[in-house]
């Protein structure tokens, strides 16, 4: 053991500056170690200063911030009683309810599946039966996703490259056909559309920066005046108005 070097002290995780995220470093009784950070740092022959220079480093600051972010609306749950009031004041209910951050609870994961490609009315059958072992009485919001829908579907074939061309004119493709496209391309814009456009460009920039590129309505640009100067990429995808109401 170097004797020049600070023994930790236990007093220190009581004391209240460091009591959050202070621990003691179990594998070296000269470091320390903050949960809030993951890491342990050596206490060198600093003493107490060792841990108020740690609690001030970027890293230790950025991820308090964090933290306190990511608890705001628990913290704020008992202030927010006041918005429900005033948004049912004929409610009994709302005028006696009290709300703490201990009564605040996180959103859960519950079920998944995989429907490929549906209707709306599948989306709701889906749903329906996902829930049936639920007690909802007890549940205050449902809501559903899906993150890989997009992967899985371009991996299976949904989307297809295809060769670039000039002779694809998409203006004459009806918006609800079988196959939509995206297209890479170089487009012109004539100098004559500048005072129609001014206030609403479909490229809203003096100049285009080397290697940027835009993401506009390609179809709605042409039909305004601009010009397709070279296609680089076609990509096809299978299209219906699967969500529409029936």
């Amino acid at each position: 053991m170097d004797p020049k070097k600070t023994i930790f002290n236990n007093l220190w995780l009581e004391e209240e500056e460091f009591k959050p995220w202070l621990r003691k470093d179990n594998s070296d009784i000269n470091g320390a170690y903050c949960v809030f950070c993951k890491k342990c740092f050596c206490l060198n022959n600093m003493e107490r200063k060792a841990l108020t220079n740690h609690s001030v480093s970027i890293k230790h600051c950025k991820t308090v911030s964090a933290k306190k972010l990511i608890h705001i609306s628990m913290s704020a749950g008992g202030a927010s009683i006041d918005i429900i009031k005033t948004m049912f004041p004929d409610s009994d209910i709302a005028t006696n309810i009290k709300l703490q951050g201990t009564k605040i609870t996180y959103t859960r994961y519950y079920n998944s599946a995989f429907l490929g490609h549906t209707t709306s009315n599948d989306l709701l059958k889906a749903l329906k039966m996902s829930l049936e072992s639920l007690d909802l009485h007890r549940i205050l919001k449902i809501s559903m996703d899906g993150p890989n829908v997009i992967k899985w579907y371009m991996k299976e074939g949904g989307f297809w490259e295809l060769p670039p061309t000039q002779a694809l004119d998409i203006t004459q493709i009806k918006d609800d056909a079988e196959y939509g496209y995206i297209l890479e391309v170089d487009v012109v814009y004539p100098k004559q559309l500048n005072d129609n456009h001014n206030d609403f460009p479909f490229l809203p920039e003096n100049k285009c920066p080397p290697n940027s590129k835009f993401t506009v309505n390609l179809k709605q640009a042409i039909v305004n005046g601009l010009k397709v100067k070279k296609v680089h990429k076609v990509l096809r995808f299978s299209q219906s108005r699967w969500m529409a109401p029936i």
